[in-house]
């Protein structure tokens, strides 16, 4: 009678190493997923810097060019369309450092086996970031003067 009850601990041990191996393999594979994803995004806020530099230096460059009797306009849209532009490129650009920081800290954390808390979410946080990204980088539409775009 003993013995069995032996086995079965014994059967049951082995089971739960199993159980903890494939755990522990998720772990690693959750930790490989995390860095790529850190490092994808630190390329796409690269990316948009870039981005970013190049449309200034593009609406620098045409706005030397004059189109027919018109005067040279100071830029390719209204004042307050490129200040809320610049404001929600920015509030993109921080979001974005603010995900590679955290998914950076939770692959470190993971490496060192320090304890990794389930992170918490913002409140007010949309489900899905490329949702939330386009919200944030649609631009409004410029107001335009009809006159200022009429060729005589």
């Amino acid at each position: 009678m003993h013995s069995r009850i032996v086995n079965e601990i014994a059967a049951a041990s082995g089971e739960q190493r199993h159980g903890i191996e494939q755990v522990n393999l998720a772990v690693g594979q959750l930790d490989e997923v995390t860095q790529q994803n850190a490092a994808l995004v630190e390329q796409a806020s690269a990316a948009t810097q870039s981005m970013a530099e190049q449309v200034r230096a593009l609406r620098d460059a045409v706005a030397v060019f004059r189109l027919g009797g018109m005067a040279q306009a100071k830029g390719s849209m209204p004042l307050r369309y490129r200040r809320s532009e610049r404001r929600r490129f920015s509030a993109g650009v921080r979001a974005l450092d603010r995900g590679v920081d955290l998914a950076a800290d939770l692959a470190r954390r993971r490496r060192s086996g320090a304890p990794v808390a389930a992170p918490r979410r913002p409140p007010r946080r949309s489900p899905c970031l490329a949702a939330q990204a386009a919200r944030m980088f649609r631009p409004a539409p410029p107001r335009l003067n009809p006159a200022e775009y009429c060729f005589p």
